[in-house]
């Protein structure tokens, strides 16, 4: 059994997230698949080396809020079950302002991701897709 290395709770949630390398040569858009205090783990098109440094914008939106913040990739392996993607990565926070962090948290905890809501949808083909303007839409 692998030890777990987390400081603190993952909550399942999802938010919309813009990212791209602070070198520019990588941007992209995902969901959260999980969130913590320390970090959160997105589905990805493309495995990113770990120690890429990442800009992230997360949309909060029931909360109407922009929430930015540098992370760096802590791991990046390939999915062979999630329906999102073919790879998945961990970001640690390097930077995030602490009121911006405790608000994340917040939110996540409020909005958790019941899978139940989610079943449905895959049953009948509609999959979760990010708007334009970084909106979660069915």
């Amino acid at each position: 059994m692998r030890k777990e290395k987390r400081r603190s709770d993952r909550i399942d949630c999802l938010i919309a997230v813009r990212y791209s390398s602070v070198s520019g040569d990588l941007e992209g858009n995902s969901l959260t698949q999980d969130i913590s205090g320390e970090g959160i783990a997105l589905p990805i098109d493309g495995k990113i080396p770990p120690g890429t440094r990442l800009n992230l914008t997360m949309m909060l939106e029931k909360a109407k809020k922009e929430i930015t913040a540098v992370a760096a990739v802590i791991w990046a392996r390939r999915n062979t079950h999630h329906w999102r993607s073919r790879y998945s990565a961990g970001l640690k926070f390097i930077e995030i302002n602490p009121d911006d962090k405790q608000a994340l948290i917040e939110y996540a905890g409020a909005n958790r991701w019941i899978k139940s809501d989610f079943e449905w949808s895959l049953e009948e083909n509609k999959i979760p897709r990010l708007g334009e303007r970084g909106e979660f839409t069915i």
